[in-house]
């Protein structure tokens, strides 16, 4: 759980940073992506859409309830970027 916390901290940033940027989002692995085999079938996280759902006997991904933290994670920053929006917005009409 802490590593998903840390991750979406360092995700967080590099989407405030780089907004114009398309960011490929990937499974957080238990283990390094070693040989020619494992980074085969990691590149298909690359060219494939990531959708966060862990497969039955799927060890490598993140537990269920990783997921759920990180994504409830995604809707606050959500929310709170959604909030800034609308007093951008507001501001700006009041102009």
């Amino acid at each position: 759980m802490a590593r998903v916390r840390m991750q979406e901290k360092y995700i967080q940033q590099y989407e405030d940073l780089y907004e114009d940027f398309h960011i490929v989002k990937t499974p957080l692995l238990a283990e390094e992506v070693r040989g020619i085999d494992k980074l085969k079938a990691f590149a298909q996280n690359l060219c494939e859409p990531y959708s966060g759902e862990q497969e039955e006997g799927d060890s490598d991904e993140v537990s269920q309830e990783d997921q759920v933290l990180a994504l409830q994670q995604q809707v606050a920053k959500l929310r709170a970027k959604c909030a800034r929006l609308e007093k951008d917005l507001a501001a700006s009409q009041q102009k």
